[in-house]
Parts: structure tokens; sequence; C-alpha cells
């Protein structure tokens, strides 16, 4: 059963990572395929008349192990392949974290901003109303100068 690798967005794929996990994952594929045939060759030999078992069990060891090691080897490329995709990815979303950060940076400043100058205008252009009462209480009168002081005795 093959499994397919699940496709990155070609924005977050660095340089070449697709060819070279469809390499890595064609080269697995085909060890499978060569560690099958192993098997069979195996059997085959095991079962054939007249064939030393023990030379049959040495070399079928000896071709599990150089299998087994490709296997290895292709295995840890992957992982490195993936390793430094995941590393790609990771670095690209902190770049585009710190450009959101600056863009809601930006708008909360012009956002404020804005604010303010709406609430500048709204008190510059503030309608002038008319008081309930006198603008002004009248003065009270002024004491004459007849009106002071003691009666005169003639």
């Amino acid at each position: 059963r093959r499994r397919t690798l699940i496709a990155l967005p070609p924005c977050l794929q660095p340089p070449g990572m697709a060819t070279e996990l469809q390499g890595i994952c064609a080269e697995l594929h085909s060890d499978r395929d060569n560690l099958s045939a192993i098997a069979e060759w195996c059997a085959a030999a095991y079962r054939e008349p007249g064939r030393p078992r023990a030379e049959t069990v040495e070399q079928t060891q000896a071709y599990l192990v150089d299998a087994l090691s490709t296997v290895g080897q292709h295995v840890g490329a992957a992982g490195a392949s993936l390793l430094a995709s995941l590393d790609a990815q990771r670095l690209e979303l902190e770049s585009t974290d710190a450009t959101m950060r600056l863009v809601e940076s930006r708008l909360a400043y012009h956002r404020a901003k804005l604010g303010h100058d709406a609430a500048s205008l709204a008190l510059a252009v503030r309608p002038l109303t008319a008081r309930a009462g006198p603008a002004l209480s009248p003065l009270p009168e002024p004491p004459s100068r007849h009106s002071c002081g003691a009666a005169r005795s003639p």
C-alpha cells in the first residue's frame, strides 16, 4: 500500500523540496521491491534441493543487511529533508507573524489617531447654543450721591 505525502502550498515549500521528497519516496518504493525480491529468492533457494541451507541463510543475511542499510539511509535522508522543510516553514511563518504584528500595530496607531482627530474636530465645530437664562445679569443701580449718610437738619 503506497502512501501519498500531503502537498504543501508552493509558498511554504523550500526550493527543490517536492522533487527531493519524491525522489526519496521513489527510492524507498524501490527498496521495498528489492526486499520483496530478496525474500522470494531466499524462499526459492532454501527449498531448492541439493543447495546447502547454511550458505543460503548466510547469503540471505548479507542481502538483508545491505538492503536494510539502504532503507535506513533513505529514511534518514527523508527525515532530514522533512526537517529542513519544517525549518523553512517555521522561518516563513515567523516572518509572516512579524509582518502581521507590524500591520496590527500600524492599524491600532491609525485608529487611535483617527479617533483623536474626530474628537478634536467635534469640539472645534460644536454649535453654540443659547443659554436658558439671561446671558448676563443686570448690574445693580449705583448709589446716588444724595442718598448716602444722615439726613441734614436745617
